[in-house]
């Protein structure tokens, strides 16, 4: 422990005289501002004034804070050896290109158009999967919800869920060989009986909720399963429309919403665990502020 409290001084040291002559040289050359220097366990991490200009590799920015806590985390993955290897990082970003519909070449002009080339991009990403990997094991594997938990939500806090109807939509074109009485009887009579019509398009089925329904069309919460409502006047025909099944409104069971109630329970479960952990971080980092304005409230 003294050995390393040592090394702390001496870093401290080192540090303000490396800021003491930059503050000489800055008349003379353009230098990136340095605003944190954080001394890590596997090495140490530079936040520059271009770092928090930079964009993340999703094209927005990021604040100091979130700086700090990446380098932090990274830093904490790296001594236990949680960080992945670059071929592996390299086909993930290749799988996230294809999953995209991209070329590794458009790929590449996307990660050009918010600042990163794809060294940068490679070792961003590293930091990404990474810091997953940590918060996973540090956080995500002690959220357990248990059973009786989601069930006493569930029991708290009821749900319905409206009633929804799976169709299958046709449109038959104004006919030009009869009058649109004539057309509207004949296809009266196919939806009543499914004959009297020939090449009739039915799209695929498709479900709808009772409350998309537009009024024009309430028509349909009246329809039987496997029934054909009588034809309406479209723009560009005739619509019909053919009720293949009907879920009437009803409590949604335990099983229903077991998946996100556990998910809802969890939210504040994680934020109370990384908030901690955050804690944790800064309580045992050393970080070197040049500007004391910008430091971090533990």
């Amino acid at each position: 422990m003294n050995a390393y409290i040592s090394a702390k001084k001496r870093f401290w040291v080192l540090a303000l005289l490396a800021v003491s002559c930059l503050s000489y040289a800055v008349p003379l050359i353009d230098l990136d501002k340095t605003l944190v220097v954080i001394f890590g366990h596997e090495d140490k991490y530079i936040i520059t004034q271009s770092d928090l200009r930079k964009l993340n590799l999703e094209g927005t920015p990021r604040t100091l804070e979130q700086l700090i806590f990446e380098k932090l985390m990274y830093d904490e993955a790296s001594k236990h050896h949680w960080v992945s290897e670059r071929e592996r990082i390299e086909k993930q970003l290749e799988e996230l290109a294809a999953h995209n519909h991209m070329s590794m070449d458009q790929f590449r002009q996307l990660l050009a158009s918010v600042g990163y080339t794809w060294e940068e991009a490679v070792e961003q990403y590293t930091i990404i999967v990474s810091i997953n990997q940590l918060i996973s094991i540090r956080i995500s594997s002690r959220l357990i919800v248990s059973e009786r938990e989601v069930r006493v939500y569930w029991e708290a806090h009821p749900e319905m869920e409206e009633a929804s109807y799976f169709l299958e939509r046709a449109l038959v074109p104004y006919s030009i060989k009869m009058t649109r009485n004539e057309q509207k009887k004949q296809l009266e009579e196919y939806a009543k009986t499914g004959r009297g019509v020939k090449g009739v398009l039915w799209s695929d089925p498709f479900w709808i909720s009772a409350s998309d329904i537009a009024a024009e069309k309430e028509f349909i919460l009246k329809l039987q399963e496997n029934e054909t409502s009588m034809p309406h006047e479209s723009e560009n025909g005739w619509e019909l429309f053919k009720l293949k099944r009907k879920k009437p409104e009803h409590l949604r069971t335990l099983e229903e919403r077991y998946r996100e109630i556990a998910d809802k329970l969890r939210k504040p479960k994680y934020e109370e665990l990384m908030k901690d952990y955050k804690k944790e971080l800064l309580d045992n980092a050393f970080i070197l502020y040049l500007d004391p304005a910008l430091e971090l409230k533990k």
